[in-house]
């Protein structure tokens, strides 16, 4: 349930509590807060966002450079991220830039990937590695063993062939794989139930060669292959049945892949994370939670600092936007564009805080109920955009309620956003116009 607050008042006591952010030495207290953290999970309010990406580059570097982080994971697909990785190690035949690597993603969902800003990071690993590459440097990877993307493309490919009349309805309950305000409740069935046996078998027999190349995919081995092919296996099966629970099963599989990667590093290894704001948030914070959806987030704080006096082990940053352009697709399989985001929902966090801040801004949060801003206890509207994205649903679909200091340790905003630059040619959509 999302709370009415007193919004004079609060998004005075708001801006009182923001932190400005022009510069990169603005992040100096995100960086302070994080302290001895060897869990950092970045999320982004958007998949397909230049100032997010941006952000979390630059708080990664510098977690690197003064922190001594080395392991940077993400929630894409294992298998294209293990050939970046090839990249910034300098590995031979790893490619001949970070933008050729990015271009040969191989998963549609990937796609959000595929941009300028995600290339220049990787070329700052890249020349970082070869210039100080103590301990075997810094290294990529994917946490999506299970291969999400690729395994809707080989759905919908199949039902292409054998059922056209079912792909739209696929393609809808492909894009609402995400907790957001009920939709997967509400989504249709991935698959006729008189095609869920021969598309199961099918994924099960293509799982190796199409969805991740597990030879690739550290920390997977062929000790893990038969545990794996078990998860995927369920993964499947709840893909047709229980959405709720395929999320579930997809976030604790990742939150292991994370868990394995720091096992394999020794003691001392730090990880800082690259997810949604859907994995990254607490999910016992949002209605998420009431809905029996659990989430990286959830997962890593349980399991490596429950609370506040645990930031040593894990800090969990939110982002979010009031308004700009996003680059995502319309529809699950069709190009990614840059499309318009309208002004935030009244009422909603990024309301609040364009009100209050005017501006870009970072929040460190207290540890308390409120994180130091009273009236941020009470459960407010929260903006989620995934990679497909229908701005006409905005009002309707993409507000998960949270109480957003227990959610997140701290907040990155940005007021005014804009589409991650892709490195291949797009479709336009006109831009929004913003609200004052």
């Amino acid at each position: 349930m999302i709370h009415a607050v007193d919004g004079h008042s609060f998004v005075s006591r708001l801006g009182g509590a923001a932190m400005p952010l022009m510069s990169r030495v603005d992040l100096d207290p995100l960086i302070d807060a994080i302290g001895d953290a060897r869990y950092v999970l970045l999320g982004s309010g958007t998949r397909g966002t230049a100032q997010f990406f941006t952000s979390r580059a630059e708080i990664t570097k510098r977690l690197i450079v003064e922190k001594g982080f080395s392991i940077v994971a993400a929630d894409g697909n294992c298998a294209d991220l293990a050939r970046l990785n090839a990249y910034v190690h300098d590995r031979t035949d790893s490619g001949a830039s970070a933008a050729t690597v990015l271009r040969d993603f191989r998963d549609w969902a990937g796609g959000v990937w595929v941009n300028h800003q995600m290339a220049i990071f990787a070329e700052w690993l890249h020349e970082h590695n070869r210039c100080d590459a103590q301990d075997g440097g810094v290294s990529v990877f994917g946490l999506d063993v299970l291969g999400l993307g690729a395994t809707m493309d080989i759905v919908l490919n199949h039902l292409a062939q054998r059922q056209p009349a079912a792909r739209q309805a696929t393609r809808k309950a492909a894009a609402r794989f995400a907790p957001h305000s009920g939709d997967m409740e509400s989504s249709p069935a991935l698959v006729p139930p008189a095609h869920e046996q021969e598309v199961l078998e099918l994924l099960l027999a293509q799982a190796p060669s199409r969805i991740n190349d597990t030879s690739v995919c550290e920390p997977f081995d062929h000790e893990h292959e038969a545990a794996l092919r078990r998860h995927r296996e369920r993964f499947y099966r709840a893909l047709f049945g229980d959405l709720r629970e395929a999320w579930n099963i997809r976030e604790r599989q990742m939150t292991e892949t994370l868990d394995d990667l720091l096992a394999r590093r020794g003691p001392s290894a730090k990880v800082v994370v690259w997810e949604h704001n859907t994995h990254v948030g607490d999910a016992r914070y949002a209605n998420m939670g009431v809905r029996q959806f659990t989430n990286a987030g959830q997962l890593v704080r349980e399991q490596h600092g429950e609370g506040p006096d645990d930031r040593d082990g894990v800090f969990l940053v939110g982002f979010g936007t009031h308004h700009g352009t996003v680059l995502a697709a319309p529809a699950w399989g069709q190009p990614m564009m840059r499309i318009a985001v309208p002004a935030a929902r009244r009422g909603s966090v990024e309301d609040f805080m364009h009100s209050a801040v005017r501006g870009d801004a970072v929040f460190v949060f207290d540890g308390s109920a409120a994180g130091g801003v009273p009236g941020f206890e009470a459960p407010l509207g929260h903006r989620a955009i995934g990679i497909v994205y229908d701005p006409a649903l905005e009002q309707l679909s993409h507000y998960v309620p949270s109480i957003i200091p227990r959610r997140y340790d701290a907040f990155v905003f940005v007021d005014e956003t804009r589409a991650a630059d892709p490195l291949v040619p797009i479709p336009e959509t006109p831009r929004a116009s913003s609200r004052a």
